[in-house]
């Protein structure tokens, strides 16, 4: 979700943004405004006329969850019964791969690269050696 208007929502998918919508259980059955997507939630959605616009049938709201391996995730979930596709969720651990990468300190890249850079001289070496 990257926006949240009046009645109406972008969500966006590996290709572009999307305009979206509640779907009448949701808009209904909500019992406060904390239940509605919000701006950085996932979201369970079917597109409709060639990916332009979409239902939301389905809020998997922000937690301090990764969705990498916590017990009870409804991320996980949805990706082991097929409602969330396997691609979107391998994109995503990408992604949240990248962010670490990104929030690391000049000091932790520099240690990150020298391991990395040891062990490739090591598997040269011993490669080397057969």
């Amino acid at each position: 979700m990257t926006a949240v208007n009046r009645d109406s929502y972008l969500v966006r998918n590996e290709h572009n943004e999307v305009l979206a919508e509640l779907t009448g259980r949701l808009s209904f059955s909500a019992d406060s405004n904390g239940e509605f997507p919000c701006v950085g939630d996932w979201v369970l959605v079917q597109y409709y006329n060639a990916d332009t616009f979409a239902i939301i049938h389905g809020v998997f709201p922000i937690t301090d969850c990764t969705h990498t391996s916590e017990i009870g995730c409804s991320v996980l979930l949805a990706v082991e019964n097929g409602e969330l596709s396997e691609d979107r969720y391998r994109s995503y651990l990408k992604l949240l791969n990248e962010s670490e990468y990104y929030q690391m300190s000049y000091v932790e890249k520099r240690k990150k690269d020298r391991e990395f850079g040891k062990f490739i001289k090591s598997a040269m070496k011993h490669h080397r050696k057969k």
